[in-house]
């Protein structure tokens, strides 16, 4: 197989399907010659970065046969012609004058239908958790649905059942985040279980749960948060979460008090009330932890039973998203499809990330969790049918976007691991196991969904290879 380069410029991104940042390449031999086989996508469908990637990137291709993309596109744009009715001829005689009446006939009615805008199953949900802490004290928490009433919870958290999958938000940059930021990477779960296999490490130091970071509501401080109306010493986690696996919209957590040079451990059992606020209901049941609402703002005290939910400000979930370049808003839906012809028990696998031969940088390196050049992502599901059974087995605890192949605690496939970002063979035949409406292209069309923060990319852009 010999993968293509193909620079794909923000229009090709805009005549797709722009809510998503849908992204197709052809892999043909025919045009590798010369070429560097690499793919670079837009993730987002803004055309405003355009000019500053081919400032930056086009020098290198000057001397390179242009590849005309348009003949992928001209069967998605329907004909219309236009038929003229010949124009009667009318003759005037010295009869009596007879009405002649014209009849036009209807012009035919063009309707232009929109495919519907796809919504993120997540959902931002943001936690305050007021404690006063004193120097090398830290605050984690650990939760997700309640162990108590399901015996079947169990470590690991990649196949706990009680266990969430979510996505840490950045809060910022700055000393204030760093502890924050190491842990934040790899935390893929609100889980009971502590450190995650592929989590991140501060200095060495691994976490002791999902980390929170130290906000205070005074503008003057490097922890200021405009949603902390609340005072100092507020901890705080925002974070994605798809809030339709939880339990009716309620998730569970206790905190845990990390200090290096004294206790550390859970906070106490606490119960309950009724929470104050515009969003404030009572718990759905009793519990010993914090009970929190999804898609919320979620207030609550260390060791105590009070608590206040808020609805968060309004964010764009109907309609397409602007386009993020620089501010870290969350995970963005981005898809890739590459048309490629497989035998019997090929796979395809694409690595990718920032493109670590244009970077200043010469710091891309192993491991991925630590790869400046790697992109933080969460994989969709395509399906649960057998059709999907190695991209879901190779999809687990792939978090990152990158060019080293198998993550460290990447799931396998029968014993078989993965050999990068794995992707799913589709077809545009509704009778077929591997249809997905996204796909209008055509069968063997290779398929990755996946969320990715577009701040982390390169003004929007991504490279890929096959």
């Amino acid at each position: 197989m010999h993968p293509a380069r193909v620079i794909a410029g923000a229009f090709i991104a805009t005549l797709l399907l722009m809510f998503v940042g849908v992204l197709i390449y052809t892999i043909d031999d025919g045009i590798a010659e010369g070429i560097d086989n690499y793919y670079w996508g837009y993730t987002s469908d803004s055309t405003e970065s355009t000019d500053e990637f081919t400032s930056d990137f086009t020098s290198e291709f000057t001397e390179t046969e242009t590849t005309d993309f348009t003949s992928v596109y001209t069967d998605l744009t329907p004909e219309i012609t236009t038929t003229e009715e010949p124009t009667p001829e009318i003759t005037t005689t010295e009869e009596p004058t007879t009405e002649i009446t014209t009849t036009e006939e209807p012009t035919p009615e063009i309707t232009t239908s929109e495919e519907p805008t796809t919504i993120s199953p997540y959902t931002r949900t943001v936690i305050f958790f007021h404690k006063k802490v004193y120097y090398d004290q830290y605050v984690f928490i650990r939760g997700g649905l309640d162990e108590a009433r399901r015996p079947d919870c169990h470590a690991p958290a990649s196949t706990d059942p009680c266990a969430l999958e979510f996505y840490p938000r950045s809060l910022g940059s700055g000393s204030n985040y760093e502890k924050y930021d190491a842990w934040r990477v790899g935390d893929e779960h609100l889980d009971w279980f502590g450190v995650e296999e592929s989590q991140g490490t501060f200095n060495g130091v691994p976490a002791s749960g999902t980390p929170m970071a130290w906000t205070t509501n005074n503008p003057s401080s490097p922890g200021y948060q405009e949603l902390n109306v609340y005072g100092e010493d507020y901890w705080m986690l925002d974070f994605d979460m798809d809030c339709s696996i939880t339990d009716d919209g309620w998730f569970e957590f206790k905190g845990w008090l990390e200090f290096a040079d004294g206790y550390t451990g859970w906070e106490l059992d606490v119960h309950q009330e009724p929470c104050s606020g515009s969003a404030g209901l009572p718990p759905p049941a009793s519990s010993v932890d914090h009970m929190a609402r999804c898609g919320y703002v979620n207030v609550f005290e260390w060791n105590d039973g009070t608590c206040k939910m808020e609805p968060l400000p309004d964010e764009p979930s109907s309609s397409p998203k602007p386009p993020v370049t620089s501010d870290p808003d969350g995970p963005e839906r981005t898809v890739i499809f590459i048309e490629k012809s497989t035998g019997v028990d090929q796979d395809v696998f694409i690595r990718g990330g920032l493109d670590k031969d244009y970077l200043d940088s010469d710091f891309c390196e192993e491991p991925a969790v630590t790869d400046p050049c790697a992109l933080p992502m969460l994989m969709r599901s395509l399906g649960d049918s057998s059709h999907y059974d190695e991209y879901n087995a190779w999809r687990l605890r792939d978090m990152h976007l990158d060019w080293w192949g198998v993550e460290a605690g990447q799931g396998d496939y029968i014993g078989i691991p993965a050999e990068g970002s794995p992707m799913a063979w589709t077809t545009n035949d509704g009778t077929q196991p591997g249809y997905q409406h996204l796909n209008v292209f055509g069968p063997d069309y290779w398929m990755i969904d996946m969320d990715i923060d577009c701040s982390d990319t390169s003004n929007g852009w991504i490279a890929i290879k096959v």
